[in-house]
């Protein structure tokens, strides 16, 4: 993963922290090699090219709702809507709303992973 989001860094002198390899949907796709020739309209449910796994499970009080980042040419209305959702506190978020963040109430139940 590292070595496909180096060969991407405008940047490639700096070291890339492990935390900084996927925090962004960009970011992501550059370090798995997602891309519209080889991935593009797949069905993630049915899929043997792509396809989500099992995580840990998450409260909904830990849920951070926020804009999206980065998305204002598309206008004013787009870029306002709450469209961008991950879980509080987590380091691997290219931007955090602290804001938003800060709204929520703590979440009663520690986050536990899947059985």
């Amino acid at each position: 993963m590292t070595k496909y989001r180096i060969s991407r860094r405008k940047d490639s002198k700096n070291k890339l922290k492990i935390q900084d390899l996927c925090s962004g949907p960009s970011k992501l796709c550059q370090s798995l090699c997602i891309n519209k020739e080889a991935i593009n309209a797949q069905d993630m449910v049915t899929s043997d090219k792509i396809w989500l796994e099992p995580g840990i499970q998450v409260s909904t009080e830990d849920i951070v709702t926020s804009t999206r980042v980065g998305i204002h040419s598309a206008g004013s209305e787009s870029a306002a809507q709450p469209w961008r959702f991950y879980v509080r506190n987590n380091v691997h978020v290219s931007v955090r709303d602290k804001k938003a963040e800060k709204d929520i109430q703590p979440s009663s139940q520690p986050h536990t992973t899947p059985n």
